[in-house]
């Protein structure tokens, strides 16, 4: 305890911006109360000391009329892929079945009924909070949803290999954090649901990603792929069957389709990543 001088209390609030960078106080003028200067108005703070006079401003901030001109360098965002470009973790895909169907929109119905439930929209958000019912994507000729292969591997490689267990992640507005694909034991049909990190649910949401071609080289887009719930051995991800209630929806069975792995429209322009 002797050699201790100072306790440093870095309180995780919107203020922590600020107090690290040692802009708190200037004589009497809290710095709490004076606001980063918006573009264009850096001169105003000369008037709140030397210290405000120093700190960050907005002055070099992206705007919508200059936009960015590096997202080839940022590998968050959806750039354009083609046809034989390795798929990494997070890029951005689509789903093709063999039928030339795509995994496509979701639709929120009851886990048991299907698609035959004929409950209102206002009333189907309670039910999805009381977990009677979810998610439900479908498999349509109608414009697919962009998809993501992730793991949840500490330190996973650049590129997915071959019978990689990967989770099927949804962007599609509207799922909020309830975007993880999984086969469940109380619904015929696959549905979306909050990430699992443990336990029998977490297998539920993994998925064995088996190329049908090339297997001893990591997937590239165009390839075929059979993607196999690790919860139910030997259970493919397929396009539902049933009359009525199962057609149009995906579920998991022995023999079930192969899928393609297309790229996915680009949100942004520039040149394909390396």
């Amino acid at each position: 305890m002797d050699n201790i001088e100072h306790v440093v209390v870095l309180m995780l609030e919107n203020r922590s911006f600020d107090s690290m960078l040692g802009w708190l106080y200037e004589h009497d003028t809290p710095a709490l109360n004076i606001p980063p200067a918006a573009p264009g108005q850096s001169e105003q703070l000369a008037g709140f000391g030397e210290r405000a006079a120093s700190a960050p401003t907005f002055e070099q901030v992206l705007t919508l009329a200059q936009p960015r001109t590096d997202e080839a360098a940022l590998p968050f965002l959806d750039t354009p892929h083609a046809i034989g470009d390795p798929v990494g973790y997070g890029d951005s895909l689509l789903l093709k079945n063999q039928n030339s169907q795509y995994l496509s929109s979701f639709h929120t119905t009851m886990k048991v009924a299907g698609g035959v439930s004929i409950i209102p929209s206002s009333v189907m958000s309670i039910c999805v909070d009381l977990d009677v019912a979810a998610y439900f994507p479908t498999v349509s000729d109608s414009p697919p949803v962009v998809l993501s292969f992730v793991t949840q591997a500490a330190d996973p490689p650049a590129q997915i290999s071959n019978n990689a267990q990967v989770t099927i992640v949804s962007r599609e507005p509207g799922l909020g954090a309830r975007n993880m694909l999984g086969a469940w034991a109380d619904s015929h049909d696959c549905y979306y649901y909050d990430e699992y990190f443990d336990g029998d649910n977490a297998a539920k949401e993994k998925w064995i990603l088996q190329k049908l071609a090339n297997t001893d080289q990591s997937l590239r887009y165009g390839d075929q792929v059979y993607l196999i719930n690790v919860s139910y051995t030997g259970h493919r991800l397929t396009r539902g069957t049933r009359w009525l209630v199962g057609s149009g929806y995906v579920t998991t069975a022995a023999g079930g389709d192969y899928w393609t792995v297309e790229p996915a429209p680009a949100r942004v322009p520039g040149s394909r990543l390396p």
